[in-house]
């Protein structure tokens, strides 16, 4: 595998309910109030409205629009030292992935080993591959959500990772990537009738997504060329070797990159080089809290963190995202955060991660662009908070 497909290959590779408490109150005043007259059923209302009214704001439920959400955000999971002794990594491995030692699946609601190995074997059949023998399967672990996944190897140096929890969600590649590619090339209305076949061929039906975007990548032989002659050949479809389509579905104007299909293939001979398929929809695409709130909302917080930036501008913009704990870790260890992301070559072994919930959700992105000062020991360009749109939480952060 040249250096280019290397890095495609890691690119794409891995690393509305009543509180209980007021239905209680809500059903017995209206059954109790059937007995009473109409003064003491009005009180009876008044004081359900306050109390319920005292509940959303202890609870954080925020109420419009008749209906009623629920907080998606709880405390985080502090996870230190993930990549200390506690954490292996087999650098013999062909596609060897980190992980923790102890991972419990049964605390996990996950697949075991030997039946994700059925499942490895249903995808390599699914695709014409039944012959490939599975020589290893791992289980890895995230430090930053509670996602987790299984990566199979087989004998060919085929590559599969399939979702822990929920193993519609999976990835193959071939070893196509390891044969004499570099000759072949192909134009784009090409490349595209052959992934929609494959699609069509294998059940997934594009026609439920409405974005589409197409890449290539540039033969091994064009770019050695460049270098070897110290001159620019330009990144063109006539010199790509290897193409790429991918289909997401998108919400309100907003493309869910958790919600898709990508198709890798050799143009001329058409091989399949790879095939992901993810499936997670956003829980939430009520906007709720609107543009200018998610402003105020960021805005605010920054000023009870009180760090000492002085914010220049702000933009706001409508997004899809995994939730993160990046903004709660510059909240809480504001000093390990900035010596982490600004330190070069920081020890793996000392970073601190805030594990969260695998969630997607949709978000309003607040970037607080922060005036230069040297008056701070740190200075950061910006912040960018993760806004939810329905719930008004700050669900991450970069």
């Amino acid at each position: 595998m040249d250096e280019l497909d290397k890095k495609l290959f890691n690119d794409l590779s891995e690393k509305v309910e009543i509180p209980i408490r007021c239905e209680y109150i809500i059903k017995n005043a209206l059954k109790n109030g059937n007995n009473k007259s109409k003064n003491i059923l009005k009180n009876i209302i008044l004081i359900v409205a306050r109390t319920c009214g005292i509940i959303f704001l202890t609870s954080g439920i925020v109420f419009a629009s008749a209906k009623i959400y629920k907080n998606v955000w709880k405390e985080p999971k502090k996870i230190d030292n993930f990549y200390g002794d506690n954490y292996e990594y087999d650098e013999n491995a062909l596609y060897g992935t980190g992980h923790s030692k102890d991972i419990d699946i049964s605390k996990n609601n996950a697949i075991t080993k030997e039946e994700a190995q059925i499942k490895f074997e249903e995808i390599l059949k699914k695709f014409g591959y039944e012959n490939e023998k599975i020589i290893s399967i791992e289980l890895a672990d995230n430090p930053a959500d509670d996602s987790l996944f299984y990566r199979a190897t087989t004998e060919n140096k085929f590559m599969l990772d399939i979702d822990a929890k929920d193993t519609r969600n999976f990835k193959i590649f071939t070893d196509i990537a390891y044969k004499d590619i570099d000759k072949y090339r192909g134009t784009q209305e090409e490349v595209e009738k052959v992934v929609e076949e494959i699609c069509k061929k294998y059940g997934y039906d594009l026609s439920k997504y409405n974005h589409k975007e197409i890449g290539f990548n540039m033969a091994q032989s064009v770019f050695e060329e460049s270098l070897s002659n110290n001159t620019y050949i330009e990144y063109c479809p006539e010199n790509a070797n290897i193409w790429g389509v991918g289909y997401n579905k998108e919400y309100n104007g907003v493309v869910n990159r958790s919600e898709e299909i990508k198709v890798g293939i050799i143009p001329e001979i058409n091989e399949l080089y790879y095939f992901i398929y993810t499936n997670k929809a956003p829980e939430n695409t009520d906007i709720v809290i609107d543009k200018e709130k998610a402003k105020e909302i960021a805005i605010e917080k920054e000023k009870q963190l009180n760090i000492g930036y002085n914010i220049k501008n702000t933009s706001v913009e409508l997004d899809i995202v995994k939730m993160n704990g990046n903004a709660y870790l510059r909240e809480n260890n504001f000093e390990h955060y900035y010596e982490s992301s600004t330190t070069e070559n920081y020890p793996l072994n000392k970073l601190l991660y805030y594990r969260v919930e695998e969630k997607v959700r949709q978000v309003w992105r607040v970037k607080l662009e922060f005036e230069p000062t040297e008056k701070l020991e740190y200075s950061e360009y910006s912040f960018t908070y993760f806004i939810d749109t329905t719930t008004g939480e700050i669900v991450g952060g970069e």
